[in-house]
C-alpha cells in the first residue's frame, strides 16, 4: 500500500467533499426544472444529511490521518475506523429508508439497533489485528538500489544516438 502524506490525504477528502456539494448545489437548481418525486426526494435527503456526510469527512480526515502515522501515534485508528462506521451505517440506513419510500419495506426498522454495535466491535476488533500486524510483522521495504548517472555517460549517449541518426540519414539518401 502506498504510503500517503497528511497533506494529501486532507487535501484529497476537502477536495472530494467541495466536488460533493457542487453537485448537490447542481442537483438542487436542477430541482427547479425536474419534476420528479423520486429525484426531489433524494435531493432533500442528501440536503438534509449533509452534516451527517460533513461528519463522517473530518472523522474519516482524522481516520486515516492516524493510520498514516507511525505504531505509538496510531494506536486511535481503529476506535476512529469504528466510530466512523457507525456514521457511515447511519448514511446508508438513510438510503435504504428512502429507497422504501417509493417500494416496499424490505428491513426492519429495528435492524440499525442490532447491526451497529456488531459492527463497532467487528471493526474495532479487525482494526486492532491489522495494528499488531504491522507492528509485529512490518511489510519488508524495498531497497533502492539508485545508480547515479554521470554526465559523462549521458553526453556519450546522447553522442551514440545522434551518430546513429545521421548515419540511418546518409543510408536513406544513398538509397534515394
Amino acid at each position: 500500500m502506498k504510503e500517503k502524506s497528511i497533506a494529501s490525504i486532507v487535501f484529497s477528502r476537502i477536495c472530494g467533499f467541495l466536488g460533493f456539494a457542487v453537485l448537490l448545489g447542481l442537483a438542487n437548481i436542477a430541482q427547479l426544472f425536474i419534476d420528479n418525486i423520486i429525484f426531489s426526494d433524494v435531493v432533500r435527503f442528501l440536503n438534509s444529511s449533509i452534516l451527517l456526510l460533513l461528519i463522517i469527512m473530518v472523522v474519516g480526515i482524522l481516520t486515516d490521518i492516524s493510520w498514516a502515522v507511525m505504531f505509538p501515534f496510531n494506536i486511535l485508528a481503529p476506535v476512529l475506523s469504528a466510530i466512523n462506521s457507525i456514521f457511515l451505517l447511519y448514511f446508508i440506513l438513510g438510503i435504504i429508508e428512502v429507497v422504501q419510500m417509493h417500494t416496499f419495506d424490505f428491513m426492519p426498522p429495528m435492524l440499525f439497533t442490532l447491526i451497529a454495535p456488531i459492527l463497532f466491535f467487528v471493526v474495532l476488533i479487525f482494526g486492532y489485528v491489522t495494528l499488531v500486524m504491522k507492528v509485529l510483522l512490518p511489510s519488508p521495504r524495498k531497497e533502492k538500489t539508485k545508480k547515479c548517472t554521470k554526465w559523462g555517460e549521458v553526453g556519450e549517449e546522447f553522442r551514440l544516438s545522434i551518430l546513429d541518426s545521421l548515419k540511418r540519414f546518409r543510408k536513406w539518401l544513398n538509397k534515394k
